[in-house]
């Protein structure tokens, strides 16, 4: 079990604490085996999802997607680690 505070805003520290967590021994199997091309498509799929927002002008959701495309990075860099 991964233990974190409740914070009411999270800084990009947290994050990449948390993407560490899930994939260090006892965290999460399915984040532990993933690599940078099992990923591909969830970052493409993000890429896309930002692109869609900003055709929309649709500021909530590119807030959003922005930080689904932030997760792939730090876990990308995570896997280099």
């Amino acid at each position: 079990m991964i233990n974190f505070t409740s914070k009411p805003r999270y800084a990009l520290d947290d994050l990449i604490r948390l993407v560490h967590a899930l994939r260090a021994p006892g965290g999460c199997p399915w984040d532990a085996a993933q690599t940078h091309a099992s990923l591909r498509r969830q970052m493409l799929e993000e890429a896309w999802e930002v692109v869609d927002a900003i055709d929309r002008e649709d500021a909530a959701a590119l807030r959003e997607e922005l930080g689904d495309v932030l997760l792939q990075v730090v876990f990308h860099a995570d896997l280099e680690a």
